[in-house]
């Protein structure tokens, strides 16, 4: 999903690979979805500061270029980060593209729903020390109970890693 799709070209550059990109165009942004729809791709309209209408976990990847900062003015940021860890399959990846300051306000919180970084770059050589870009992993369930270390003991008096009662 492309949270702030603009005219669609997140999706146009996948266009050869075996999957679909929704492009969502924010309702505070500029009229773009005929552009979209135009280019032969799908997309709707939303406020993030609304929950999307979709089931829990449907999306792999979240795409979000310049998103975050705009809605920190309008809604509260707790609320966009538990929406996206709620359409977010577990070991699905978040990349973001925004503000450091931006970044450095949603990290603790997305750190507090055990999502970790997996890479970061600031974009130096385009000259904008402001921006940054990062991909945050959501850790599925066996990441989960593996990273918290927590160990049962079996009824065979073995330890038992919990990965191994999940499905």
């Amino acid at each position: 999903m492309d949270m702030n799709a603009g005219y669609g070209s997140f999706a146009a550059a996948l266009i050869n690979q075996p999957l679909w990109v929704m492009n969502v165009v924010p309702i505070h942004r500029p009229d773009t979805l005929s552009a979209i729809f135009d280019r032969g791709l799908i997309g709707t309209y939303h406020d993030w500061c609304e929950s999307f209408n979709t089931y829990p976990r449907t999306y792999d990847l979240l795409h979000s270029s310049f998103l975050l900062r705009n809605l920190s003015m309008r809604c509260d940021i707790i609320a966009v980060a538990a929406e996206m860890d709620r359409i977010l399959r577990p070991g699905g990846y978040l990349l973001v593209q925004d503000t450091i300051e931006t970044i450095t306000k949603i990290t603790p919180i997305l750190k507090s729903l055990e999502w970790s970084i997996k890479f970061q770059l600031p974009c130096l050589e385009y000259h904008l020390p402001v921006v940054a870009i990062i991909i945050w992993k959501k850790q599925g369930y066996n990441e989960q109970t593996t990273n918290s270390s927590a160990m049962r003991i079996g009824g065979n008096g073995k330890e038992n890693n919990r990965n191994s009662t999940l499905p």
